[in-house]
């Protein structure tokens, strides 16, 4: 089995619980909820380099319920699209609207291309370490980028969650995970040239039950969200 350049013994999952496996038991209440709130950090660090750089398109690869899409992207990009598996696409649309977000249904495991549009910028959030294959979404990503695309993809930082010493994902929707070391390497093998790298807090803060136990949980190790922004340094053809 292909490692994607991390460290040897790491234990790679065959398979984990998805959206595509479960569709409307997946996307509970609870998950629809508590979506408004993981990776605020990461789409905040998007909004800063919309504004920043006067960016135009955004495509949000994996953009779940598209709460964080509709409210912290879309009023400074003027073209913005929500890319993720097609119950939660349709979900998107009845709850959004189709006028002012383009919404496109995708499968990351089995990527084709389903636009041939180019995008300035390029989310892509805790989506890499629930695929089987990585390198299609990699891929994928060139696919719908121009040379000067900035991508943000984002992931747990394993070593800072769980300590050095683990070796296989502990979530049951992850198939593996990466340190920040690795996941660089891998990024840069795979046709991309590194920007920046943020240690991010996964979770905005917020007065329910959610953080706080989320806090009491993860206190020491607060900012284990890794967002790697990179531009690609090959692209691939349709």
């Amino acid at each position: 089995m292909k490692n994607y350049f991390i460290k040897e013994g790491y234990k790679h999952k065959d398979s984990a619980r998805t959206a595509v496996d479960s569709g409307s038991q997946y996307w509970s209440k609870y998950r629809l909820s508590s979506s408004k709130y993981y990776q605020h950090h990461v789409y905040k660090l998007a909004q800063e380099l919309i504004i920043e750089n006067k960016l135009n398109s955004c495509v949000d690869v994996g953009c779940g319920s598209g709460y964080k899409l509709v409210n912290l992207i879309s009023p400074f990009c003027k073209d913005t699209t929500g890319i993720d598996q097609p119950f939660i696409i349709e979900r998107c649309k009845k709850v959004y609207g189709e006028n002012n977000i383009n919404w496109l249904s995708e499968d990351f495991e089995n990527a084709k291309i389903g636009t041939n549009k180019k995008f300035d910028l390029i989310i892509c959030s805790d989506v890499i370490e629930h695929l089987l294959d990585p390198d299609i979404l990699l891929n994928y990503l060139k696919s719908i980028s121009h040379k000067d695309s900035i991508i943000i993809i984002s992931t747990p930082e394993r070593d800072i969650l769980h300590g050095s010493a683990n070796n296989s994902a502990t979530n049951v929707e992850h198939i593996r995970e990466w340190n920040q070391t690795e996941l660089t390497a891998y990024i840069e093998s795979s046709g991309f040239n590194i920007k920046g790298i943020h240690l991010l807090r996964p979770l905005k803060f917020h007065l329910n039950r959610l953080y706080f136990s989320h806090l009491k949980r993860f206190y020491k190790r607060f900012n284990y969200c890794m967002a790697i922004v990179c531009q690609p340094s090959r692209i691939t053809k349709n």
